[in-house]
């Protein structure tokens, strides 16, 4: 079980620093080039406002199928465009479809997760997208728990899009599949 909590650790401390390190190479990638284009929007007095970027409230339905039962989740989030790709932050619940009283060997039989979670967009294109999430919370009440996982995103239509993912869950691996609608 002490194993397993260091491996959870570890993981969680190699994602944040993927992420911080994405985004330092991100802010540190501007050539002499983007100055002289920075100057130029500047002067032309062109420069795009805070207000003006594009941004959404997403609602998410989602299930997350793990070793232990399956999950069903609602997220809402706020998304908005940044350097390396869009940023989305919001708070999540999920339950287990499964009251877990077929497992009661299993001490740490999760029935709710809820709290907040962070997302960035790796990859992008006009209907498909790739994302890394990261969601951290108490699972009943009791545990804080950080669960990474990458999530693609194919829209049917502007406002919505079906997910599909992969996470983990106490070291194991978990499939994730659901709905996002977007309210611009």
């Amino acid at each position: 079980m002490r194993k397993k909590t260091n491996m959870a650790v570890y993981t969680t401390v190699i994602i944040t620093i993927m992420l911080s390190a994405m985004a330092n190479v991100q802010a540190q990638n501007f050539t002499f080039f983007d100055s002289l284009a920075m100057e130029q929007v500047i002067e032309e007095e062109k420069s795009y406002k805070l207000s003006d970027m594009p941004k959404s409230v997403n609602v998410n339905y989602y299930t997350e199928v793990t070793n232990m039962s399956p999950k069903t989740g609602l997220s809402i989030s706020y998304s908005t465009p940044g350097y390396v790709g869009d940023f989305e932050i919001g708070g999540f619940y999920q339950a287990s479809n499964n009251s877990g009283q077929d497992q009661p060997q299993q001490p740490d039989f999760e029935r709710s997760f809820y709290g907040l979670f962070a997302s960035c967009t790796l990859i992008q294109s006009r209907a498909v997208e790739l994302d890394l999430q990261v969601r951290s919370g108490l699972v009943n009440n009791e545990h804080f728990r950080i669960v990474p996982a990458i999530l693609g995103k194919v829209s049917v239509i502007d406002r919505l899009s079906f997910n599909a993912g992969l996470g983990t869950r106490t070291m194991s691996l978990t499939l994730l599949g659901g709905l996002t609608w977007k309210f611009k």
